[in-house]
């Protein structure tokens, strides 16, 4: 049976993006792989949104998974470098050493 949120994004596809921010909370909240699954499905959707690729960076990080979220992270400020999460996507990268 699907969760509320899994129904709801089945059915609102187009309403994905602007969860991506409370997606990512969640994963800072100990919740990253259900976090990153609906990530991964709004990336999947949107690709060229520097902001999704930001929160998957940032649930990746909090999984350790560092080379992931660097790629991720590197990938959102190649699309837009000046996205609304840059100056944190570029601390993030400093923080892993990996800018």
């Amino acid at each position: 049976m699907l969760s509320r949120q899994e129904s709801w994004h089945r059915n609102y596809p187009q309403l994905m993006i602007p969860w991506a921010g409370y997606w990512s909370s969640k994963a800072r909240q100990g919740k990253a792989e259900r976090g990153l699954h609906y990530l991964r499905t709004a990336y999947a959707r949107s690709s060229q949104d520097p902001e999704i690729s930001y929160h998957i960076g940032v649930a990746l990080y909090q999984l350790k998974r560092y080379d992931e979220a660097a790629s991720e992270l590197k990938q959102a400020l190649k699309t837009n470098p000046e996205f609304n999460g840059n100056i944190d996507a570029r601390l993030l990268l400093k923080k892993m050493g990996k800018e």
